[in-house]
């Protein structure tokens, strides 16, 4: 009997056991589809990224004028303006510094904003030029394969996929004042109402500081926890790019806009202008590599004197640009340590390019009118963003609770990194990740609840 009893109980064990799993796998199972649960998507640009417009603010009109601002026209980048109004051009697009209210403004006369539809579209990061037709310049086009690739996927353009364009040429703080942070939190709660679904946050470059900013100083963790669903930085410039260093040296000589080179093999007079512009920008020197990352690596060399990270205002002072250091002290706090997000991150990012770490200059500073020969001594990133500055955000898996993941994608380029599918496909692996963890997770709790009682139940009878 008691053979037979023990024989009976086993059965009854192992028939519960084959309950329970049944019941935990119906319990676990998404109630929707992959596609009823895709999370929404922003898009947050880079430096250059966004489309820009301008017009002069007199009252002055011209007709059958080449250079007509009469009205609302297309800034950045316009290949008319370009090539035809360039003086114009530099006028509008260069910030006026005041080194006495340490103050940034666009130049008198002149107003300068997003160019978009509206807010939340993602025409002005597609593609940056602004002519008619001229989208299809390859060069041009930075989001534009990204959002299409997941259109195929079922996601509408300024619905399911939007964008959060801002001014590339000022920093956080900045951008705050300016009331950009207020929209991107409007946006977002508005993608979340309609589909109850939380926000998945790509951003590319210094979209990721400027992302992170967001993140970390303008909402709260309880925010956060209802409608972000991860924060996808890729190719971040979370300790700068070296080249932002060498631009505001020296002008353009790295990795400048494609229209830019084309516009200086036809007349090198224009890289004053290049110089003035790039120096005029409160984000060039929010890129410069911090001391933090660098600490005492040295990065611009010349005949006498070695510079590092520590050595800005000398760095400065040499070239007889002193402003250029206080214009960095004035936002080299902003996101300092680089804190964790608190919100689940995918972090993507490439090492295996040749990227500038160290600039030799055959002159020392000032630079002689005739300019100086520079040899650029690489490192290993994305040919923009140096290791030791992506990798910057490998430290947040000890920082936070929440899910931590990063990708190194080898030798895919900076801006290669909106376009390889090798990055789209693995965004779109996150947030079907996360999708269906969150999916899982708001039915788990009911679903275990009931297996634990029916269990509960049939153990109390054959007990």
């Amino acid at each position: 009997c008691r053979h037979a009893h023990f024989i009976v109980n086993v059965m009854v064990v192992g028939s519960l056991v084959q309950l329970f799993s049944f019941a935990t796998v119906f319990a676990l199972a998404p109630l929707s589809s992959a596609a009823d649960v895709q999370s929404p998507i922003l898009i947050v640009p880079g430096f250059l990224s966004a489309q820009l417009e301008s017009k002069n603010t007199s009252a002055e009109s011209c007709f059958f004028c080449l250079c007509d601002f009469s009205t609302w026209q297309g800034l950045w980048v316009n290949v008319y303006r370009l090539t035809f109004c360039r003086n114009d051009v530099f006028k509008h697009i260069t910030l006026k510094y005041d080194s006495a209210r340490d103050t940034y403004a666009s130049g008198t006369g002149v107003e300068v904003r997003v160019r978009t539809p509206a807010f939340g579209d993602t025409t002005p990061v597609e593609s940056i030029v602004t002519d008619p037709g001229a989208h299809i310049i390859p060069q041009t086009q930075i989001f534009k394969a990204m959002v299409e690739y997941f259109v195929s996927k079922g996601y509408e353009r300024g619905k399911t996929i939007r964008a959060a364009p801002y001014d590339w040429r000022f920093a956080a703080e900045k951008l705050e004042a300016m009331g950009y942070y207020s929209q991107v939190k409007q946006l977002i709660e508005e993608m979340y109402a309609e589909r109850s679904q939380k926000v998945t946050i790509v951003a590319h470059s210094m979209g990721g500081p400027v992302a992170l900013y967001f993140l970390n100083e303008v909402v709260d963790q309880a925010w956060k926890d209802k409608h972000v669903n991860a924060f996808i930085p890729i190719g971040g410039a979370w300790s700068g790019g070296n080249e932002a260093l060498l631009d505001a040296v020296s002008g353009l000589n790295g990795e400048c806009p494609f229209l830019f080179e084309a516009l200086l093999a036809v007349d090198s007079s224009l890289i004053g202008k290049l110089l003035t512009f790039v120096r005029s920008l409160e984000s060039t020197y929010w890129l410069f590599p911090r001391e933090e990352v660098w600490k005492n690596s040295v990065i611009i060399t010349t005949p006498t004197k070695n510079y590092t990270s520590k050595d800005f205002q000398e760095l400065f002072s040499d070239l007889g640009y002193p402003d250029g250091y206080k214009q960095f002290k004035s936002i080299s706090e902003i996101n300092l340590n680089h804190d964790a997000p608190n919100v689940p991150v995918f972090c993507f990012y490439a090492t295996g390019v040749d990227t500038p770490e160290m600039f030799e200059y055959d002159t020392d500073f000032p630079l002689p009118e005739k300019g100086a020969n520079i040899k650029i001594m690489n490192g290993k990133g994305d040919q923009v963003v140096h290791e030791l500055s992506a990798r910057v955000c490998l430290k947040w898996k000890d920082e936070q609770d929440q899910y931590f993941y990063s990708e190194d994608f080898n030798a895919v380029t900076h801006s290669g990194m909106v376009k390889d599918m090798k990055v789209i496909v693995g965004i779109e692996n996150a947030i079907n990740q996360m999708t269906k963890f969150g999916a899982i997770g708001s039915s788990a709790n009911s679903g275990f609840s009931l297996v634990i009682v029916f269990t509960s139940i049939l153990l109390s009878t054959v007990l």
